[in-house]
């Protein structure tokens, strides 16, 4: 068991101090340093106190306490690649040796015979060679929000003052449109009674067109959202697993790097389809889809942060995630009073924008590496190559 503070940390946050976790790594057999334990985030501090840790022996250092430490040598980048083919030589020190003898050197030397550098193609290189990302929203219209014609209800619209829905629709529709060419965006609410016979539906297109649920751009989805809420009634349940597949299906038919689906989901709270969930997002892990929740309220927002898997991937039934997919960012961390005492809220767009946006590059660029897949002017660079090699005489043209 280990029980671990801070003090002093950093401050990173806009609006606040910090929200500090602690990871905690071990050397694998390959030398790779790999996770053992994360623990939990304390919101809004600069001193944490985690909880104690309760970690296996075999898991923390694999059981061995015989290793004896030799010596250690620290390098820089700029010297790893200033040999230019020459060999580097670094002396292995030991602090406790190098205290206590007076004409110690070292003990024993590292040598470096080869470095190289292996260039990778970038985030950027995709989006410039023509993948194009596909965004869906969906939103949650369960009972569980509150009637939208009372004040208290978090999809309430007020003229002078947009509800938490409306807010994170804002700062992160505004941002991705401009990566969406044609910045159409499905947009469906789910756990809602629809008309004309008030069935639930888990995959409502916003617009009432079930043939064309695209909105043209963010405020094409506000309005829709708007205008949906005076049409349909909250009910439930809270089923995720409908919007994430009616996105995976779509997927399936793009799995050569042409598009990148990322579904956008806007939620109060409890899933009921837990299982079916997990499900869902393990099927999707093998396609080119994101998953973004955005938890809106106060709810009890823990099985998103099990959804979140940085540190072990999602199992269920005895599948596994290939790669994790989704980011869960919690809105009330964006949002306070406001100073002058009114109920109205201050809000940073642009540091919730970053924080739902962050994971999205890497989990965009694992898949295109698990698939080995070029980007489209390097692919075609590739091509071009390869039948110039093949057909040395062929006539060159630009």
């Amino acid at each position: 068991m280990l029980k671990l503070s801070g003090r002093g940390l950093d401050k990173k946050d806009f609006f606040g101090k910090s929200d500090p976790y602690l990871i905690i790594e071990k050397r694998n057999d390959k030398g790779r340093l790999v996770r053992t334990y994360r623990t939990e985030v304390i919101k809004n501090t600069l001193d944490p106190d985690w909880k104690p840790i309760k970690v296996s022996l075999d898991r923390l250092c694999g059981g061995d306490f015989r290793s004896e430490f030799i010596g250690e040598f620290s390098t820089t980048p700029k010297d790893l690649f200033s040999c230019e083919g020459s060999e580097l030589q670094f002396d292995l020190v030991n602090p406790r040796k190098a205290k206590k003898k007076k004409h110690y050197r070292n003990s024993g030397v590292i040598s470096l015979k080869t470095v190289a550098m292996d260039s990778d193609h970038s985030f950027l290189d995709y989006m410039f060679g023509g993948t194009d990302l596909c965004f869906t929203v969906a939103i949650d219209m369960t009972a569980s929000n509150g009637s939208p014609s009372q004040p208290t209800s978090l999809h309430y619209t007020d003229p002078f003052t947009p509800n938490q829905y409306t807010i994170a629709m804002q700062a992160v529709l505004e941002i991705i449109q401009d990566y969406d060419t044609d910045q159409l965006l499905p947009a469906f609410g789910f756990g809602c009674r629809v008309p004309p016979e008030y069935k639930v539906s888990h995959e409502w297109p916003l617009n009432g067109n079930s043939d064309n649920p695209f909105c043209q751009g963010a405020s094409g989805v506000l309005d829709a959202y708007r205008r949906c809420l005076e049409e349909v009634r909250l009910s439930g349940p809270t089923n995720f697993a409908p919007v994430i597949r009616h996105v995976s299906r779509l997927a399936v038919e793009h799995q050569d790097g042409s598009r990148y689906y990322v579904l956008l989901i806007l939620t109060d709270g409890t899933i009921d389809d837990w299982t079916e969930c997990k499900r869902a997002v393990i099927e999707a892990s093998f396609l080119p889809v994101s998953i973004i929740v955005v938890g809106i309220g106060n709810g009890d927002f823990t099985e998103m942060e099990l959804l979140d898997q940085d540190v072990w991937l999602l199992e269920e039934g005895g599948q596994k995630a290939c790669r994790d997919i989704v980011q869960f960012v919690e809105l009330r961390k964006y949002l306070r009073p406001a100073a002058d005492g009114t109920d109205g809220v201050r809000w940073s767009k642009v540091a919730l924008a970053k924080d739902v946006l962050q994971e999205l590059p890497t989990q965009i660029m694992e898949y295109m590496r698990r698939r080995r897949l070029r980007p489209a002017s390097a692919a075609s660079a590739a091509a071009a190559a390869a039948t110039a090699a093949a057909n040395p005489n062929a006539p060159v043209t630009e």
